[in-house]
């Protein structure tokens, strides 16, 4: 007699590529593929925001700097003579100084010749340039310092650390190693201007926001974000001389390095 058929075989499981996505598992897929965009958008952010700029971008008026209503150290416009600085007070003003500096100096020191260098027989400690390689100033021996058409601008006591305007009045100091290598410029009112690290070289300085401005190598040269030169203080440099050259900067020069220009 004829066997008997055998049973049918049961139906293989599917396998888990074909299975049906169950609700939880395709937002887990649109879940992920969210997050790998975003990391794509990021990196790309990165790149464009670290990437060399373009030659014709590579000035300083292409440095962005964040505009505070009171100026501190690096928000100030940058303008071809510095002005005589007056100190910072705590009671508000009518008017922001360095917009009264600025017209100033297009009423007055504009009119002035300016000089390529400081007038004989100066007593030169340093002679400043700025970022065209231009002469901006000197500081002479004595700690005065002079403008590019040789008016005084303040004075700086090196062995006390401290700066004062044209009219003697007291404009800030340098606070050494607060923290670590890391000293700090304090102006009249005792707020802090800039950071200037110590423990690096070129030394860094930052301004009171914590941000890069710019940085100070063995031969006085001032670097910028770019590592472009945007000053320089020739002399006969040393290490200790950047707490002077911090000070310039910060409560007598301050638009020195400030990517803002009049």
């Amino acid at each position: 007699p004829p066997s008997p058929p055998s049973p049918p075989s049961p139906p293989s499981p599917p396998s888990p590529s074909s299975r049906p996505s169950t609700p939880k598992q395709g937002q887990e897929d649109i879940d992920s593929k969210s997050l790998a965009d975003a990391h794509a958008a990021e990196e790309a952010a990165l790149l464009r925001e670290f990437s060399p700029a373009p030659v014709a971008l590579r000035s300083r008026s292409s440095w962005k700097s964040p505009i505070l209503d009171r100026p501190w150290f690096n928000h100030y416009s940058y303008l071809p003579t510095p002005p005589a600085m007056k100190p910072r007070t705590t009671e508000a003003e009518t008017a922001p100084y360095w917009e009264e500096a600025r017209v100033y100096w297009e009423e007055s020191d504009a009119q002035a010749e300016v000089l390529d260098g400081p007038p004989n027989p100066a007593e030169v400690w340093f002679q400043i340039r700025d970022r065209e390689a231009e002469y901006r100033g000197y500081i002479s021996i004595e700690g005065e310092c002079y403008s590019n058409t040789n008016q005084l601008i303040g004075f700086i006591n090196s062995d006390e650390g401290t700066c004062g305007s044209a009219t003697e009045e007291y404009l800030g100091a340098c606070v050494n190693e607060v923290s670590g290598s890391e000293i700090v410029i304090e102006d009249a009112v005792d707020e802090q201007c800039c950071v200037v690290n110590l423990g690096t070289m070129p030394m860094a300085i930052k301004d009171s926001d914590g941000q890069f401005t710019c940085e100070v190598d063995g031969e006085g040269r001032v670097l910028g974000q770019l590592g472009n030169e945007i000053g320089r203080f020739d002399g006969d440099f040393s290490f200790k001389d950047i707490r002077v050259i911090a000070l310039y900067m910060a409560l007598l020069d301050p638009g020195f390095a400030s990517s803002r220009e009049e």
